[in-house]
């Protein structure tokens, strides 16, 4: 009995413990849960969402949900900052890396410190490689150029025996220039027009002409005083002309290596080591030449000349390149918004080239002078006129005439006179002009004199009256180029009528797209568009290439684009005449007295 209850006292005890133990659990428990819904309360405050007593669990697991998105969109948002202040920081390192090259660049510009020696051809295998691929690929474009000779030799006839078809073929030449590489400062002539800046010329020459006049005068008056001090003047006039007249000639040259046609002035001009070595270096400074850089500085032997064997060096280097260099991503992007923009104009179809053989006339002795006459005097409505001139006066011996071909265009045909054949004087006698199968001078002015004086042919030219000037100076004696041309279209004034409001309306000309041409074209080797090519593309819808304005055509024989060139600039003007009246016929009765006037220089 005992035993009995000293186990159920027992039993109680251990009872009693375990509530005690349970209820000081529960006590802890709930302790440390206000412990928590304090921290709880703490944190909605900061956010702004205190609860209140009568919510519910439910809602407490709901603001802790969005107090957990509240914090994760806190970290998101310093993250961002961390991320554009690294960005930041990467750019700033970028800008000084750029900043340092470019400043290492200008340093070794100004230093000029000399490349080392070109390689050895005997050990470098590399070196010999290029130089045969170079070789080949001068032999595989003779090739070419003998293989479409022989194909137009086959169309020729007795008629055209001047046209060597041997020296000519189409030249496959790079349009695009390195943007880096042109020195536009160097550049001084180019900018201008050259078709409607003859005049402008002509009286520039004019005033010089009168200060040598006077000067010469002073130089007379003064000339007795000290015969000694004559010696040394004279010394260093002759000095300061040769300067001026090499200055002279590295500005065109500059020009002509930029419009990249070197290869028909090289041999012309070359007088001397010093322009040689100019023209190489010169050339280097272009993508676009550095095949003339290579090719003449092995054909004037100067490639390892300390002087130009830098600029050969790096023409070489850049010319085994196979890809072009990639512009940066803002140029590109520039390029592909400026091919957008002027879609309109690169859609123009190009002008249709001229036959050579069956649509020009080409006239350079007595027979063919025949032919022309016949062709200009069956003409009855209208003719274009136009003339192709040197890029300059260059002193040089046996330089050539500045005025070279003048061109007359028909309805059927165009009429090239190649005037190196016609003589400058007067005094050739007959019996030798026919000996030699030269042209009658007398018949050539008298033929011009009649068709310029016959007002019932309309003449058309762009700026004619500076061409006719550079042509009285050179003829002097010949009357046509002195009389009056009557009823003569002046296309220039038309340009003009273009540029005005109305002429923007009435012809319909977008003015934005006008501003992204000019932008278009400045980045390419035409740098603008001419007047004519302008008159073209609005009236036409054509578009009409400048690119031989600049060749140089006292070279004989000339090329094929040379000739359908100049013909075609002659024979567009006719097209422009008769599209004026068929199409704006009350225009062309409006403005008639100012845009046909009769022609004649004082």
């Amino acid at each position: 009995m005992m035993n009995m209850n000293g186990g159920i006292n027992q039993c109680i005890m251990v009872n009693n413990s375990n509530c005690n133990t349970a209820w000081s659990n529960s006590r802890s428990n709930n302790t440390h849960r206000n412990t928590n819904d304090d921290n709880h309360h703490h944190q909605y405050r900061q956010y702004g969402a205190e609860p209140t007593a009568t919510q519910t669990r439910s809602n407490q697991m709901q603001w802790l949900h969005q107090l957990q998105q509240l914090q994760h969109l806190q970290q998101l948002k310093q993250l961002q900052q961390i991320q554009q202040a690294y960005q930041h920081m990467q750019y700033m390192q970028q800008m000084q890396q750029q900043q340092q090259q470019h400043n290492m660049q200008k340093q070794h510009m100004q230093s000029q410190s000399p490349l080392p020696p070109l390689p050895d051809p005997r050990h470098d295998h590399n070196f010999v490689m290029r130089q045969s691929n170079l070789v080949c690929a001068d032999e595989q474009k003779d090739a070419l150029t003998e293989g479409e000779a022989e194909e137009n030799t086959t169309v020729a006839t007795e008629s055209w025996s001047w046209l060597d078809t041997a020296d000519y073929g189409p030249y496959e030449l790079n349009y695009e220039l390195d943007e880096e590489s042109v020195d536009e400062d160097e550049i001084d002539i180019g900018d201008e027009d050259f078709e409607d800046d003859s005049e402008n010329e002509n009286e520039n020459e004019n005033e010089n002409e009168n200060e040598n006049e006077h000067k010469d005068d002073k130089d007379e008056n003064d000339g007795g005083n000290d015969e000694s001090n004559d010696g040394d003047n004279d010394t260093d006039e002759a000095s300061a002309i040769e300067s001026r007249s090499y200055s002279k000639m590295k500005s065109c040259l500059r020009w002509i290596i930029f419009n990249d046609h070197i290869d028909d002035y090289a041999n012309m001009l070359a007088i001397d080591d010093d322009i040689k070595i100019f023209i190489i270096n010169q050339c280097s400074k272009h993508s676009s030449t550095h095949r003339a850089c290579i090719k003449w500085s092995k054909k004037w032997n100067l490639i390892n000349n300390k002087k130009c064997r830098k600029a050969v060096h790096v023409a070489m280097s850049h010319s085994m390149s196979n890809h072009k260099v990639n512009r940066s991503s803002s140029n590109n992007g520039y390029h592909a918004q400026l091919t957008r923009d002027c879609s309109a104009y690169d859609n123009l179809p190009a002008c249709a080239a001229l036959d050579v053989f069956e649509d020009i006339v080409f006239v350079n002795n007595a027979s063919t002078f025949e032919v022309a006459k016949q062709i200009l005097s069956a003409e009855k409505h209208v003719i274009g006129l136009d003339l192709e001139y040197m890029i300059a006066r260059f002193s040089i011996h046996s330089a050539p005439k500045y005025c070279q071909i003048l061109q007359v265009a028909t309805s059927t045909k165009t009429v090239l006179f190649d005037l190196e054949t016609i003589d400058d004087k007067q005094s050739v006698s007959a019996s030798a002009a026919a000996a030699a199968e030269m042209i009658d001078v007398a018949d050539f002015d008298e033929l011009l004199h009649r068709i310029f004086g016959d007002s019932s042919v309309v003449k058309v030219g762009m700026a004619f009256r500076g061409d006719l000037t550079l042509l009285s100076k050179q003829y002097p004696w010949c009357k046509c180029f002195r009389s009056c041309v009557r009823n003569y279209f002046e296309l220039h004034e038309l340009l003009m009528f273009m540029r005005t409001k109305m002429g923007i309306s009435v012809f319909g000309i977008n003015e934005q797209q006008e501003t992204m041409i000019k932008k278009k074209l400045s980045l390419t080797s035409t740098k603008r568009e001419g007047g004519l090519a302008t008159i073209v593309r609005h009236i036409l819808q054509q578009r009409l290439s400048k690119r031989e304005q600049l060749s140089n055509w006292s070279r004989r024989p000339l090329r094929i684009a040379q000739l359908q060139y100049a013909a075609l600039d002659a024979k567009i003007e006719i097209e422009i005449y008769h599209k004026l009246v068929v199409e704006y016929s009350p225009l062309l009765e409006s403005h008639k007295k100012q845009w046909c006037v009769d022609l004649m220089i004082t």
